[in-house]
């Protein structure tokens, strides 16, 4: 499994649109992709699931991905969300 820790750095937190961007991404690979907040997680492909976390700017967040390509697919939902990896 892959973890990466990081902020969010968007001022509007997760917002519909980023939320639609990080499930595209996510979708995009094999991999089952989650974002864990608050002792809270959902499925990174399910946009309405990463709304409900209701993460906003400078919350802290883990990605976690699981599968064959999990470093690529944690990498680049990390970045969609605006995080430094």
């Amino acid at each position: 499994m892959k973890c990466l820790t990081q902020r969010i750095t968007d001022p509007l937190g997760l917002h519909a649109r980023l939320a639609s961007q990080i499930s595209k991404t996510a979708s995009d690979y094999q991999s089952s992709v989650r974002i864990v907040f608050g002792g809270n997680s959902a499925q990174a492909d399910d946009m309405l699931g990463l709304m409900a976390l209701d993460i906003r700017e400078d919350d802290l967040v883990r990605i976690e991905a699981e599968g064959p390509d999990e470093d690529m697919a944690c990498t680049a939902v990390a970045r969609v969300a605006g995080m430094s990896v």
